[in-house]
């Protein structure tokens, strides 16, 4: 009787459900939702919020299935050259990577020295990068998912705590001198921290596009960022300067070497905490090699292309006060908007170069 019981509630239950079977097998044929998850939001107010999700998926491509391996049936993959080319707009041709390039003469280098640790150190990191993102189509999970077959139960989450740190970490500081650059553009009457919080909100505003609102924008955003990048260093190559000698020797040197390499490494590395999320929809049969080649290169490449500016600009603080200052008094964005000319085109790098930074959070 029990049993019977038992069968009658489950048939009455799936008999109340309010949604059709029809948006039920066409949600369910094409992944956008589970089966169980359906099942389980079919009443009430869930029903509606589970029927925007799947035409969002469907129009936008949002995702609803979070965390979920993205079995071989429910791939969508998307062409294999953005393997390269989407890391390039973010955070990379970016105000923070010129800034990063500041780092070598902040510990003391000269230009010939931190030149080749940027270039290996960040090498050395987009191959850790690299290696992380093959994992993404033959496993279908996400990074921080593969981080709990691999750790555990209980040490995935501090991988999961330290990578909420590094995702912060990183985010404020594309927002912090992409607020620097908008104050400068407005000729500083628009404060830095009003600066931040728009590109936060841009930042959120984006982030709700999904999967492949961010291939479609990645897809050609680096190529405006890479022509930008092409103009600032026409304009300030020639204030390069080789000969200028290292600020420490010795000892200090050395820990100099190895913090500002260590930096560089953890620079390409960042990307190993999410960088298989956007790898779960190349089949299985990718070739590892080919992701590994072209992620890390895909990587290394942009980063080392604001690094060097970077490099370049700091080479000279020593014998340009006027830019010293300007650095000193207004960050980056004051200091480039200084060094650009003319005063109008500078500007419009400067709103794109902080746009660059903004869509740090929106790739997370």
């Amino acid at each position: 009787m029990p049993m019977k019981s038992l069968d009658a509630e489950k048939s009455s239950a799936v008999t109340t459900l309010q949604l059709s079977d029809q948006a039920y097998e066409a949600n369910v044929q094409e992944g956008y939702v589970v089966a169980e998850e359906l099942l389980e939001a079919k009443r009430g107010i869930l029903a509606k919020f589970l029927h925007w999700e799947a035409f969002l998926d469907r129009k936008m491509g949002v995702e609803p299935h979070g965390p979920k391996r993205i079995t071989p049936e429910n791939k969508k993959p998307p062409n294999q050259w953005i393997m390269f080319f989407m890391w390039g707009s973010v955070g990379s041709y970016s105000l923070v990577g010129i800034s990063t390039g500041f780092l070598g003469w902040e510990f003391g280098l000269s230009l010939g020295q931190s030149l080749p640790i940027m270039l290996l150190g960040t090498l050395l990191g987009s191959a850790a990068a690299g290696w992380c993102a093959s994992l993404g189509p033959g496993t279908g999970l996400r990074q921080v998912a593969i981080s709990r077959y691999s750790f555990g139960w209980w040490p995935s989450k501090i991988v999961a705590l330290l990578n909420i740190i590094e995702q912060v970490g990183w985010s404020a500081v594309n927002c912090i001198t992409g607020g620097q650059a908008l104050s400068a553009v407005s000729g500083y009457s628009l404060s830095i921290v009003l600066g931040i919080v728009i590109l936060s909100v841009v930042s959120v505003i984006l982030s709700f596009g999904g999967y492949t609102a961010i291939l479609n924008v990645q897809r050609y955003f680096w190529i405006l960022f890479f022509v930008i990048v092409l103009v600032i260093y026409g304009e300030i190559g020639g204030y390069a300067d080789l000969s200028a000698p290292a600020t420490v020797s010795g000892s200090t040197a050395a820990g100099s070497v190895l913090t500002v390499l260590a930096i560089m490494y953890g620079d390409g590395s960042s990307w190993c905490s999410i960088i298989s999320d956007y790898y779960v929809h190349y089949p299985v049969e990718t070739s590892k090699t080919k992701i590994f080649l072209m992620t890390t290169f895909g990587i290394w490449i942009p980063i080392n292309v604001g690094l060097i500016i970077g490099a370049l600009i700091a080479s000279q603080m020593a014998d340009n006060d006027a830019w010293a200052t300007a650095y000193s008094d207004n960050g980056m964005g004051g200091l480039l908007l200084l060094i650009l000319y003319p005063l109008p085109f500078a500007k419009f790098m400067l709103v794109f170069l902080s746009l660059g930074g903004s869509t740090y959070p929106f790739i997370m």
